[in-house]
């Protein structure tokens, strides 16, 4: 009885050491949990900002378009009263024109920033987020190395 109760003895530390991992599985798979959660959180927000700044510079692109369409109608409107001999008014219609090509070229360098500013927010969330990927690789790697065991 008492070398079988010693072979058993010998056993139980590798028993103790089998349940501390079966033990550790279940909270290994949470946090693992966790973190998925937390970085579709942070990929949930960053679409967010991401979608309105692009609706944004989409909103620039309409306007410039409309500016561009008002440019060419002031100036066809100039030509013509050039045309009629009426000065006073094509310059007016010129004028008008210019002041609408300064404005649009105003709101292109808008577009540009924005668009450079987009870029550098989504290069600034990428390099945010590795640290967190690489996070939970590690954790991945450790629940399916206790997986093996």
């Amino acid at each position: 009885i008492f070398k079988s109760l010693a072979e058993i003895n010998k056993i139980m530390p590798g028993k103790e050491y089998f349940e501390s991992l079966m033990n550790s599985l279940p909270t290994k798979a949470n946090e693992i949990n966790v973190h998925v959660e937390k970085l579709n959180a942070k990929y949930k927000e960053y679409e967010q900002v991401h979608s309105q700044r692009k609706q944004m510079i989409e909103t620039k692109k309409t306007q410039l378009a409309n500016k561009k369409a008002l440019i060419d109608q002031e100036r066809r409107q100039s030509e013509q009263a050039q045309q009629a001999k009426n000065y006073d008014l094509a310059k007016t219609y010129a004028d008008r024109a210019n002041n609408l090509v300064l404005n649009h070229n105003q709101l292109v360098a808008a577009v540009d920033e924005d668009i450079r500013q987009l870029n550098q927010f989504t290069d600034n969330f990428q390099n945010s987020i590795k640290p967190m990927q690489d996070e939970l690789d590690a954790k991945k790697k450790e629940y399916e190395r206790l997986l093996e065991n």
